[in-house]
């Protein structure tokens, strides 16, 4: 899973959050609860940011 600039497609659905638009492919939408997208900014760098969340399935890293 990751993130693109992208305009929404026939197969996707478009969730808003704080004012922000985000296109998901209605494929993922079962796994939506077990994602976290937010934003992060730090030395590293600043920008949005996907990752699983504690309870979803591959939450301890492993595939």
């Amino acid at each position: 899973m990751g993130m693109a600039l992208d305009e929404p497609k026939t197969n996707d659905m478009v969730i808003e959050k704080a004012g922000i638009k985000f296109v998901v492919d209605k494929n993922l939408e079962n796994f939506l609860p077990f994602v976290n997208i937010g934003f992060r900014r730090s030395w590293l760098g600043t920008g949005f940011y996907v990752e699983p969340g504690k309870d979803g399935p591959h939450a301890d890293g492993c595939c």
